[in-house]
C-alpha cells in the first residue's frame, strides 16, 4: 500500500504546487491501475491510501508554506 500512498501523494503535491501534469501522465494511470485487484477485494482501501495520500502531502506541503511565511 505504501507505494500507492506514494503515487497518489506525488500527484497530490505536485498539483498544490503547480506542477503541470504533462507527458507520462499515462504511466501514472497504469500503475494506478495495477491496485485495482486489491481495491476490489477491499472497499476501504481506496480511501485509506487516500487518507495516507492526503496526511502525506500536508506534512511536506507544510514545509513549503512555512518557507513561504518566513520568507
Amino acid at each position: 500500500m505504501c507505494e500507492l500512498v506514494a503515487e497518489i501523494g506525488s500527484c497530490m503535491v505536485a498539483s498544490e504546487i503547480g506542477i503541470p501534469h504533462g507527458e507520462g501522465l499515462e504511466n501514472h494511470a497504469a500503475y494506478v491501475k495495477s491496485w485495482l485487484d486489491q481495491m476490489k477485494g477491499d472497499a476501504s482501501f481506496i480511501f485509506k491510501a487516500a487518507k495516507m495520500a492526503s496526511a502525506t502531502c500536508d506534512f511536506l506541503l507544510a514545509f513549503v508554506r512555512e518557507a513561504v511565511a518566513v520568507g
